[in-house]
């Protein structure tokens, strides 16, 4: 999120996010992306570059919400804070109409702990866009240079056969981790902030009395149905007309 200008003056003196380092006005972001971190940054920048595209958005309106830049690396606990509900990943999942998935080959962030919990927030909003974007791997290894897009709505004045065509070379295989998605054995960087979302998922009180972990798990039990679901729905045109419904689960 930046606007192309000359870098403008640091609003805190010490710690500043990228987002501050290039441009002071405040944006509200048009889409929140969830990833983990661990894909190359120019393969990160091809898929929103394609989102971008696909939905035929104006460069100097369109505004994504990265963690990496958009919080203060050095400084953390200012954006953070102890609560998930209060931090800026939750302000801004809230101010986004909507989520890009960005995965890698290896269907990584259905593994991680944030990702799991940015999505299921998404999609407890049935107004909020989901779209998955991923860089399909090809049998010899190389990769298509197009990623591909697979979305929970039409994009703007797309018809469902133009939907159908534009999600078909979308690799299915990674939709398979996300029906086995599983909140709770989401991995973290930090222990800390696994503990922090368990606990919001809990209703935002410590963990370990036998009334908060009884909330937690009836919580998340609830939250892994619709986290698998989302994702079941997403791929089922595709499997249905690749004739992949017998096998998807086996992935």
């Amino acid at each position: 999120d930046a606007d192309y200008g000359l870098p403008s003056a640091v609003q805190r003196e010490g710690s500043f996010s990228y987002k501050e380092l290039l441009s002071k006005t405040p944006r509200r972001p048009l889409w929140y992306c969830s990833h983990w971190w661990g894909e190359p940054v120019l393969q990160f920048v091809a898929c929103c570059q394609e989102h971008a595209r696909l939905r035929d958005m104006e460069a100097k309106k369109t505004s994504y919400w990265v963690c990496g830049y958009a919080n203060r690396q050095h400084e953390l606990t200012f954006d953070l804070g102890n609560d998930v509900v209060n931090s800026s990943f939750y302000a801004a999942l809230q101010a986004a109409p909507g989520i890009l998935l960005i995965l890698d080959p290896e269907a990584t962030p259905f593994k991680r702990i944030w990702c799991g919990y940015e999505l299921y927030v998404g999609i407890m909003d049935p107004n909020k866009d989901l779209d998955l974007i991923a860089v399909p791997v090809a049998k010899d290894g190389r990769t298509r240079p197009t990623p591909q897009m697979i979305s929970n709505h039409y994009i703007p004045s797309e018809s469902p056969v133009a939907k159908s065509m534009r999600e078909q070379y979308f690799p299915l295989s990674l939709l398979v981790q996300g029906t086995k998605v599983c909140l709770e054995a989401g991995k973290a960087t930090m222990e800390v902030d696994r503990i922090h979302i368990l606990e919001a998922m809990a209703g935002n009180v410590p963990l370990g009395t036998p009334e908060s972990d009884a909330r937690l798990a009836e919580n998340l039990k609830a939250a892994n149905h619709a986290l698998q679901s989302t994702i079941a729905l997403l791929a089922w045109p595709q499997a249905m007309r690749r004739g992949m419904l017998k096998d998807f689960g086996r992935g």
